[in-house]
């Protein structure tokens, strides 16, 4: 049933999800902003420019916020990593500036426009490698109104939205932020204010553009904002293990994976692919329970268990000189699937291993504390890297049912045979304490152990540079647009 209320079209809890829009709607439509709060609101868009290549930015700003003489407000700016000095895009007023005047400001220069005045106005800047001038615009006009070639472009900056990680945050709307690693053209600043309206920034090939609401998900307590040019992927967020005692249990654990037949399709990205690492499962030991893990035993190989009470699948169900095929930090698809008959691992799509144990086979020897991802419980060697929605399934499956080819996850919910499916990231909540990851198919969520709010992150396969709002809560995504 679709509920609507003053012509808005409402999720389940009551939340604006979209205007309804009248017939025929237009091809580029905004109608949504984030209002920061200048305390402590702020957007983390998971990018890190090491500071070796050109860089533009744009946004779109409303305030009135007046300033003594001492504040700085950053609307779309940067941290570096270390410790010191940094020259921050996006950084709006100045201790320079005029008591109670907003300005663009470049390094120790100052724009003439002010800019706390209650309308929405559009800064750009741009900053070259080579010479260090950086310049801003605004309001689409090609003159800049600060130029300075004395910023230090700082190495490892952590783009953000709303703050720049040493001043105060931004109080106000924001809206169509974008990142490139060029010097964009004067054409292009004309394009993108648009007269005042914001325009589809799709042909100017931004590296990054989050629409600030138009792409949004609220899950507790974060908004995800996916680059625009995800937004219709399957995923765009994953979990980050830290290989030092980050975990997902389960309350109820012993009737998850113990089944004649059993098969695990999930991704991957590891941090390191040739230490030793329990990726999932039941294992009691290496000839007990099922599961995935690298093992350096053997030789750098990645490990299907399927135990009987020895240790045959440890040594035979396996694909050997795993990182040869998978580097690290990278994203890869592991299908590891039992029928009965064949036990098969497929890394990417490509079959890498086949075993047909001779006789009969049957599976045995669980671990008494139950089913974990990223542990196994009575061993060390945990997940360092990020893992990504995880299938379990009781039967044999076919490669062409959890993998199409193109690099991305697909919804593997309907598949035939899944009983659990977990998708680590999309749909996580988090009470503060611990992730919950509810299993879209069999009713078993997970709680995390010793894993934080940072540990959901904006990366996934075939999807990168996708944000996540701090310290927001539900109700800052707002009706209020440029136009």
């Amino acid at each position: 049933m679709v509920i609507t209320h003053n012509g808005n079209i409402l999720t389940n809890d009551g939340f604006v999800l979209n205007k309804i829009a009248t017939s025929p709607s237009p091809s580029f439509l905004n109608q949504y902003s984030y209002n920061f709060d200048g305390v402590n609101d702020y957007v983390d868009t998971a990018i890190t420019n090491t500071g070796t290549n050109d860089v533009s930015v744009s946004c779109w700003i409303k305030t009135t916020e007046t300033f003594v003489y001492t504040e700085t407000r950053c609307a779309f700016g940067g941290i570096n990593n270390g410790s010191g000095a940094n020259y921050t895009l996006g950084r709006l007023g100045s201790g320079f500036a005029t008591p109670n005047d907003m300005q663009v400001r470049v390094y120790n220069t100052l724009g003439t426009t002010k800019l706390n005045d209650g309308n929405w106005h559009n800064i750009i800047y741009t900053h070259n490698y080579t010479t260090k001038e950086t310049k801003a615009y605004v309001d689409g006009n090609t003159t800049p109104e600060a130029i300075s070639t004395l910023a230090v472009w700082s190495t490892n900056f952590k783009i953000t939205i709303g703050w720049n990680g040493q001043s105060l945050e931004f109080n106000g709307n924001v809206d169509e932020c974008a990142y490139w690693e060029n010097i964009i053209s004067a054409s292009d600043i004309t394009s993108i204010y648009n007269s005042g309206a914001p325009n589809d920034l799709t042909s100017l090939n931004p590296v990054a553009w989050w629409r600030m609401g138009e792409n949004a998900i609220w899950r507790d307590p974060q908004w995800l904002l996916p680059s625009n040019e995800n937004k219709d992927n399957y995923s765009n967020y994953s979990l980050d293990f830290d290989g030092v005692n980050d975990s997902i249990l389960f309350i109820t654990p012993k009737d998850i994976g113990e089944t004649p037949q059993i098969s695990y399709s999930v991704w991957v990205n590891l941090d390191s692919v040739t230490n030793r690492q329990y990726i999932v499962g039941n294992w009691l030991s290496s000839n007990g329970g099922t599961g995935l893990s690298l093992e350096t035993i053997g030789g750098n190989a990645l490990v299907f268990q399927i135990a009987d009470g020895t240790n045959d699948s440890f040594f035979n169900s396996r694909v050997s000189n795993f990182s040869t095929l998978v580097a690290p930090n990278t994203w890869a698809h592991i299908l590891a699937t039992w029928d009965g008959t064949d036990a098969k691992i497929y890394i990417n799509g490509v079959l890498r291993n086949t075993w047909t144990p001779a006789g009969g086979y049957t599976i045995s020897g669980y671990s008494t504390t139950g089913f974990k991802i990223g542990w196994v419980g009575n061993f060390s060697n945990l997940t360092n890297g990020k893992l990504d929605e995880l299938g379990l399934f009781d039967s044999g499956v076919s490669i062409g049912d959890v993998w199409d080819g193109s690099g991305k996850p697909i919804d593997i919910s309907t598949v035939s045979g899944i009983t659990h499916n977990w998708r680590l990231g999309e749909d996580a909540t988090f009470d503060g304490t611990n992730w919950t990851l509810p299993d879209i198919v069999g009713s078993k969520p997970g709680t995390t152990t010793n894993m934080d709010i940072s540990d959901r992150v904006g990366d996934a396969p075939g999807s990168e540079n996708n944000a996540i709002s701090v310290n927001m809560d539900r109700f800052d995504k707002v009706e209020d647009v440029p136009t």
